[in-house]
C-alpha cells in the first residue's frame, strides 16, 4: 500500500505519519431500548450486553476494547463482528450497546432506529493518521500530506467549534 489510514496506536514507529483527525467514541443503542430512556450510567453500561468489533486477523483488538481492558472495565460481550459498520446494525431490536466512533455512529443513526449516548466514562480519543513508507517521502501525495501538516501546525492554534461539524471543518481545515 502507498498510504495507510489507521489509528496512531497501530502505526510503525519506523515510518512517517501525519494526523488526519481526532475522533471521540459514543455508545449506540436501539431507540426503543431501556438505554435510550435516560443517560447511560456505569452500572447500566456494565449490565448491558455489548456488540464489540474484533479485527479479523492477528492478535490486535479495537481501540475501545483495548481501552476498556486497560481501565479494568469488563463488558459483557454478546456479539462480535469484524466491522464497526455492522455493529450499529447488531444493536437494533435489542438491549445491546455498541461503542463506536462518533462520525460512524451519526451516519448510522440517520438511517437506523438508533440513539447516541455519551459513555459513562471518559474514553481516549482516537488519532486517525496517514502513514507511508519512509522511502516514499518524496512522492507527490506524500508531499501534499507534508504541506497539509505544516499548514495545520501554523493554523491549528485557532480552532472554532460550532454546532455544525461541516462548518467547523470548513473554517478549521480549509480556510
Amino acid at each position: 500500500a502507498d498510504l495507510l489510514v489507521i489509528p496512531r496506536e497501530y502505526c510503525s514507529p519506523d515510518h512517517p505519519t501525519a494526523s488526519l483527525f481526532h475522533e471521540r467514541f459514543v455508545c449506540v443503542a436501539w431507540r426503543d431500548s431501556r438505554h435510550a430512556r435516560a443517560a447511560l450510567t456505569m452500572e447500566g453500561y456494565l449490565r448491558a450486553g455489548h456488540v464489540a468489533m474484533q479485527p479479523p486477523t492477528g492478535p490486535q483488538q479495537s481501540l475501545e476494547t483495548t481501552f476498556m481492558q486497560r481501565m479494568g472495565i469488563a463488558r459483557r460481550v454478546e456479539v462480535t463482528t469484524f466491522s464497526f459498520a455492522a455493529a450499529a446494525h447488531l444493536v437494533v431490536g435489542t438491549e445491546r450497546l455498541a461503542t463506536l466512533h462518533t462520525r460512524l455512529a451519526r451516519q448510522y443513526a440517520a438511517s437506523l432506529p438508533l440513539v447516541l449516548l455519551e459513555p459513562p466514562m471518559a474514553i481516549d480519543e482516537m488519532d486517525q493518521v496517514v502513514q507511508w513508507h519512509k522511502y516514499r517521502s518524496q512522492d507527490p501525495e506524500v508531499a501534499l500530506t507534508q504541506v497539509q501538516r505544516r499548514w495545520d501546525e501554523l493554523l491549528g492554534a485557532i480552532q472554532i467549534k460550532t454546532p455544525d461539524r461541516a462548518l467547523d471543518l470548513l473554517f478549521n481545515r480549509w480556510l
